[in-house]
């Protein structure tokens, strides 16, 4: 069968006039002043009016597109068409100069929200940076100065062992010759959680305000974002990210909902609330919506927002891990440290089959090492097991049985030593069933030793006879 093609187009720009099929100003989801003017349709009534604009639409799906950015949920429900011809397509008049900005500023804003909400979470640091009187700096060099002081801080989150940093900031400042009240250039910036003194003593231009943020339990970090993206008369913003931050999750379907879908939401006025999110599988909760007409094609467009529950995934069902199913496996770690390096080595048991490995890690620490060992260990393994680890490590053994190591994620590491490897160690574990059994020696660790002193000595004839 051959796979459905539709065509996409700019929807927001086609469906650009705010719709109210019942204005209710206790309960409505958009502003008053936003509703339709309903004298436009005589005596037609409310489900008339609403069947008139569907029956109106050519050939289409109804596309069904998710953002999801961090546990902040946006939907998008409007057509997709079959036949290119059917397209909409708005006059082609030049849109005003003011009506431009306020447009990129709509776009920026959106992008830096959701970029703000996939990566950033409750306890991470937003700082303004400013300068002392009499040093104010021209652009290039404000931007050298912000280039300079989270390259300061990535120095000292490596020293660390922290995880690398994510930031989002912006320079915020007002041409020469621009008429308009004075702003002095300074820098707004998000970053990821660490020491709040450690971050203001890098900084020695100015003053530094650190504060720790605080989401909005509805909307995330919108307000923020909205704010140091804010377009002040006259003012500019230059927006810059890292390039480790997530991006946010973008998924369409074309089938999930019909037309008497699109139709039951428009026409259910204070109820879709409910409507939107039994779409979600009851998984979000739902804020706001908005829903918008176009004067060129027939149907609408239909804008919601919602935040995930707890624990929950909006795409798909979750499915539970079931133990039972999975394939027991049993890894043996044994590791001896010399000064600074650490020679190792891992047996994998499954029923009869047994692999070993050995290997040798320069320029570390006991703690390092084991979490090192046991990604490469996880790294040998190709479909979910149940997964029973030996190793002579009380480190590991709190970090998986106790929880740890999954604490310290849930508070972005925070403070925590080794967190990159941390990070690695449960992005491998992530599916399996893992316990940890801590014993001074195993059934193969003379085996191990064996190999391993073997191997030195064979690397070791090699060695002198080059």
């Amino acid at each position: 069968m051959a796979k459905l093609q539709y065509y996409q187009y700019d929807f927001a720009d086609v469906y650009g006039q705010a719709w109210r099929v019942s204005p209710n100003p206790a309960y409505a989801q958009i502003e008053l002043e936003d509703c339709y003017d309903t004298t436009v349709f005589g005596s037609e009534t409310r489900e008339e009016r609403v069947r008139r604009k569907m029956k109106n639409l050519p050939a289409c799906r109804i596309m069904h597109q998710r953002i999801i950015a961090g546990d902040y949920v946006e939907s998008n429900v409007y057509p997709v068409f079959l036949n290119r011809s059917d397209i909409p397509r708005t006059p082609k008049g030049e849109a005003s100069r003011e009506a431009q900005k306020k447009l990129n500023l709509k776009n920026r804003q959106k992008r830096i929200v959701r970029l703000m909400n996939a990566n950033f979470r409750k306890g991470d640091l937003i700082v303004t940076l400013t300068y002392r009187d009499g040093d104010l700096p021209d652009l290039d060099r404000a931007r050298r100065d912000i280039r300079n002081y989270l390259q300061a801080i990535s120095r000292y989150r490596k020293k660390q062992g922290m995880t690398a940093l994510q930031y989002i900031y912006v320079i915020e400042f007002v041409p020469e010759g621009t008429e308009s009240r004075k702003v002095r250039i300074h820098h707004h910036l998000i970053m990821s959680r660490m020491d709040r003194d450690v971050a203001e003593s890098k900084w020695t231009k100015g003053r530094c305000d650190c504060k720790y943020a605080e989401p909005d339990d509805d909307f995330g970090l919108e307000g923020f974002a909205r704010y140091i993206t804010k377009m002040e008369s006259g003012g500019k913003h230059l927006v810059q990210c890292s390039r480790n931050l997530k991006k946010p999750i973008i998924k369409e379907s074309v089938t999930k909902l019909t037309r008497r879908k699109m139709q039951e939401l428009v026409m259910a006025g204070d109820e879709i609330g409910k409507k939107m999110e039994q779409i979600f599988y009851g998984k979000c909760r739902y804020l706001d919506s908005k829903i918008y007409h176009s004067d060129f094609v027939g149907g609408f467009y239909i804008y919601s927002r919602l935040r995930k529950k707890e624990g929950a995934d909006p795409v798909k069902k979750q499915q539970p891990i079931n133990v039972a199913t999975m394939p027991p496996v049993k890894i043996y770690l044994d590791m001896q440290m010399q000064g600074k390096h650490a020679e190792y080595s891992i047996t994998l048991e499954y029923g009869k089959h047994v692999a070993m490995h050995h290997g040798c890690i320069k320029n570390t620490t006991t703690d390092r090492a084991i979490l090192w060992i046991t990604y490469k260990a996880l790294s040998y393994l190709n479909k979910k097991c149940c997964l029973e680890i030996h190793a002579q490590s009380d480190y590991l053994d709190g970090g998986f049985n106790l929880c740890r190591f999954q604490n310290n994620k849930n508070d972005r590491y925070q403070g925590t030593i080794n967190a990159d490897l941390i990070d690695k160690v449960l992005t491998k574990a992530a599916g399996h069933s893992i316990s940890v059994v801590s014993e001074q020696t195993n059934k193969y660790s003379q085996e191990m030793e064996r190999q391993r002193a073997k191997a030195e000595r064979k690397e070791k004839v090699i060695n002198d006879g080059r």
